[in-house]
């Protein structure tokens, strides 16, 4: 006998006076997980390999085989595991399923564990015969109809299906296709309050086939439901806002960043990749190549070619480097390294980095310290995951092809 649970979604969302809806992301408190093991996970998406004393190789990774007005819909953010991720609830189905899923601007699936996964972390579970509103072609419902195979050797797979997927309150879209998780590989990061990803690339990299050719974010705007084609992150820090953090989609909210958005102009419908012109310490270069830097939301650390890392981590006083778990760092830099000793620069506009960010846990108790966020890469590519992003709100513009940042506040 099949039992359904009905959940009433005591959705966390307010009602502000432009008639946008905010909810947002939650703070779980959990095991931590290794940078080493972070790291290896977070770059595999983007075919980096990481392998035991943290080099990274290059590899191809396969993905296949493998209300009536405007309004904008906002998701409350919380952190897990010292700023690892951050989590926002979607409902799924009708009555709704909820999810705690991780806003990925890295990957384009949106994905949640059925019933009957194998290995799945995360504590709930999809459950089809409970939504009136599931349905499912036969050729979606191999049980590897979908695949996705990192470059850590990791992977996930499953079913796919179509059904009503809600953020916020009352923002949702009818018969929208996302992946049914029917197996997590050994190895796969899971955490047991992350339930699956919400993906927020450009459809041209996901592994779901008969995913629609514009993104969640587009269809809302195509059908009136947001202001613009767009989605804005603000991400707190767990020792200043309480891990606390925010999601919008269709708008901004100006009351967490100051100044001006500064815009940089995305190179192509896939990751959000944009073009790096340099890096400074102090005022003086150390990076004046011709790049291209990913920013996503979904990786915890900052990751820089090799020898960038080294003249970064160079520069900080007491950091040092182990062959197995990368650089270290004193754990006290959390409170004095508030100075902006790092820029990088995006397209023509400059952005400091605020040092207290790169300290993460202690290696071990006592011995004062602390892993880096920031890792290194035999790769060119500059992958600015939330070690950066929290010293900005992001603003990640689907109609222009563009991203923009501004100071955090």
């Amino acid at each position: 006998m099949q039992l359904c649970l009905l959940i009433t979604a005591a959705f966390a969302a307010c009602v502000v006076a432009t008639g946008s809806i905010t909810f947002n992301l939650e703070k779980q408190h959990n095991a931590k997980l290794s940078t080493r093991d972070r790291l290896r996970h977070s770059l595999a998406k983007f075919d980096l390999k990481a392998s035991d004393d943290m080099l990274l190789l290059n590899k191809i990774a396969s993905t296949s085989d493998l209300n009536s007005d405007p309004a904008s819909a906002t998701v409350e953010l919380n952190t897990a595991m010292v700023d690892v991720e951050y989590i926002g609830r979607v409902y799924i189905g009708n009555p709704p399923q909820e999810f705690h899923l991780n806003f990925d601007t890295g990957s384009a699936e949106i994905w949640v564990p059925a019933s009957d996964c194998r290995r799945c972390g995360g504590r709930r579970r999809y459950e089809p015969n409970c939504s009136k509103t599931f349905h499912s072609k036969a050729s979606d419902q191999d049980s590897s109809a979908w695949q996705v195979r990192y470059g850590d050797g990791s992977s996930v797979s499953g079913v796919i299906g179509h059904d009503k997927i809600t953020i916020g309150n009352d923002i949702s879209l009818e018969d929208y296709p996302f992946g049914i998780a029917k197996e997590q590989a050994h190895g796969f990061v899971v955490d047991p309050f992350l339930d699956g990803v919400f993906g927020l690339a450009f459809p041209a990299i996901s592994a779901i086939d008969n995913m629609t050719s514009t993104t969640f974010v587009q269809n809302l705007h195509a059908q009136g439901k947001i202001k613009e084609p767009i989605v804005s992150f603000w991400l707190g820090r767990s020792a200043i806002d309480n891990g606390q953090g925010e999601v919008m989609f269709g708008g901004v909210n100006a009351n967490h960043f100051s100044g001006n958005i500064a815009y940089i102009p995305v190179e192509q419908k896939s990751f959000w990749k944009v073009p790096i012109r340099g890096v400074s310490i102090n005022g003086n270069q150390i990076y004046d190549k011709a790049g291209s830097a990913i920013l996503d939301t979904g990786t915890t650390l900052l990751v820089v070619p090799t020898a960038v890392s080294k003249k970064i981590h160079k520069s900080i006083p007491g950091a040092d480097y182990d062959a197995l778990y990368g650089w270290r760092m004193p754990c006290d830099l959390a409170v004095k390294g508030h100075e902006h000793a790092i820029t990088i620069t995006l397209g023509d506009h400059d952005f400091p980095l605020n040092v207290a960010d790169l300290v993460r846990e202690n290696v071990e108790a006592g011995n004062g310290l602390c892993y880096s966020g920031i890792a290194e890469s035999q790769s060119p590519i500059f992958i600015l995951g939330n070690t950066f992003l929290k010293n900005y709100y992001s603003v990640y513009d689907y109609g222009n092809m563009r991203i923009g940042l501004a100071t955090s506040q």
